[in-house]
């Protein structure tokens, strides 16, 4: 059974996206004692039929998840068409009697699913080149032939504030930076440790070769924005304006009028192009906009990022968290961050002698056999930065 709110008539909440207060004539919430639950049924399910009395089932539309007030879970915020209000008003339940006002009752769900969204998570697998199935499950000769010489890494204090590190950080970032591209990098680490911060410190450290292109992709919309941000900010600043080409894509349907300040380097995906695109040497999405990035760019042309970011990692199903990996190259360098109670290991790189297999489920888990030797790094964020 699930929680049904029914806002009163005429009231329209506060976290809708700018189009869909014209659509639904009502709107209400649904809650329930397990909000992992809500979360996911968010992303896979586009509507729900709602029991009424035992006797009818009224059709909503499923329009955001969100946080209630001095709540412990998350609730779905649903719509009612015209039409769909006329059935919830021609339900006569008793709870109805006072209809134009707020009322809430218990009721039994049945969702509607997503089909382009399962269509959209066959396509991330089907799109995924042969050489990224070899590197998140490598051979032992693929692992052998890795060469373990141990690379030099310096780091500069950057010039811009926002990209200081404390020294965890810095470690970590050296072992990334001198690990090889044959098998991806994974972060680990719980949440406020930083992980975002030293992607954008990465980014920053990779494009100072003219030579490289960073595609970054975060799970949430709000996190993706958090890079623009870092790197608005280093493109507007008055003594030292960053001069890396960059683009933040954003769905068709994202509402830039909310986001002024740094509204010029946002782009709706349905308005990219390969020309476009070819001109930025930074590209900053989430993984569900990737898949629809992918389909504007044809062939050989996704293959031209030298290392791709992955933030939030550990938060989505399998094939949205490797759906970035279609734009990779041969050689193209991968690293993954997640939270660590999710990803449940230290991340490691494994050179010569070590054999991995990397699995990606729902949540990213990392089983290492053999023995770990010198051979091995571990990158691990485990402390809460200052």
């Amino acid at each position: 059974m699930y929680g049904v709110y029914i806002y009163k008539i005429n009231y329209v909440p506060d976290n809708l996206k700018h189009d869909e207060e014209e659509k639904f004539l009502r709107f209400g919430y649904i809650t329930s004692d397990n909000g992992d639950v809500l979360s996911h049924i968010k992303q896979a399910c586009q509507g729900v039929f709602i029991a009424m009395n035992g006797k009818h089932r009224v059709h909503a539309h499923i329009l955001n998840a969100w946080v209630p007030k001095n709540a412990h879970h998350s609730a779905l915020t649903i719509g009612f068409t015209e039409t769909e209000h006329e059935n919830l008003r021609q339900s006569n339940l008793t709870e109805l009697k006072k209809f134009k006002n707020d009322f809430n009752f218990s009721s039994k769900l049945k969702f509607e699913l997503k089909h382009f969204y399962f269509q959209s998570l066959h396509n991330a697998i089907k799109f995924l080149p042969d050489n990224i199935i070899h590197r998140l499950t490598p051979t032992v000769d693929y692992l052998h032939a890795e060469d373990d010489t141990e690379l030099e890494v310096s780091l500069p204090k950057p010039a811009y504030k926002c990209l200081y590190l404390d020294q965890m950080q810095i470690n970590a970032l050296k072992v990334v930076l001198s690990s090889s591209a044959k098998v991806p990098v994974l972060i680990a680490g719980p949440f406020g440790t930083g992980k975002t911060r030293m992607l954008a410190r990465l980014a920053h450290d990779i494009l100072k070769s003219s030579a490289t292109r960073v595609l970054i992709c975060a799970h949430h919309q709000a996190s993706a924005d958090t890079f623009i941000n870092y790197f608005g900010s280093m493109k507007e600043d008055n003594y030292r304006p960053w001069y890396v080409q960059m683009v933040r894509v954003t769905p068709s349907y994202y509402n830039l009028e909310e986001y002024q300040k740094y509204k010029k380097y946002f782009k709706r995906v349905n308005e990219i192009t390969w020309d476009f695109i070819n001109t930025k040497r930074l590209v900053i999405t989430t993984l569900g906009t990737v898949l629809k990035l992918r389909r504007n760019i044809h062939g050989d042309k996704t293959k031209f990022f030298t290392h791709i970011l992955i933030d939030e990692g550990a938060q989505t199903r399998e094939p949205e968290t490797v759906s970035p990996l279609s734009f990779a190259g041969e050689s193209t360098k991968i690293i993954i961050a997640g939270d660590h109670c999710q990803v449940n290991v230290k991340c490691c790189l494994v050179f010569l002698n070590v054999i991995i297999y990397i699995y990606i489920y729902i949540y990213i888990y990392v089983t290492v056999y053999g023995k770990i030797g010198h051979n091995a790094a571990c990158v691990d964020v485990a402390k809460r930065s200052i």
